[in-house]
């Protein structure tokens, strides 16, 4: 999938996880260029919108991944995790930080 090797996710993302009814990938493209996209989950009655990515130097286009989010899985929450120079996208597009993201590792 031209959409994993862009992303350099070969092998991670496999066509079994991408082909499941709970996930939905999102692309942009250029002509027939994959130039960025994302991947909704659905978590219950949440969406995840994660994996986002772009090529180049364009930053993410996080209000257009929200608009999409909004028509495929009209008036479920949209959840995300951001940090560093991409939260300002992320915050302009409407989301708001909810506190510290803690992680655990065994």
């Amino acid at each position: 999938m031209r959409w994993n090797e862009k992303h350099d996710y070969t092998g991670v993302l496999l066509p079994a996880f991408l082909g499941h009814p709970r996930f939905t990938v999102l692309a942009r493209y250029d002509s027939k260029d994959p130039i960025g996209g994302a991947v909704l989950h659905e978590a219950g009655a949440t969406m995840e919108l994660s994996n986002a990515w772009t090529a180049g130097r364009r930053g993410e286009d996080v209000a257009g991944m929200v608009k999409c989010a909004a028509v495929l899985h009209p008036g479920r929450p949209l959840v995300g995790y951001a940090h560093g120079d991409e939260l300002g996208r992320w915050l302009a597009a409407g989301f708001r930080t909810t506190g510290a993201h803690d992680v655990w590792v065994r």
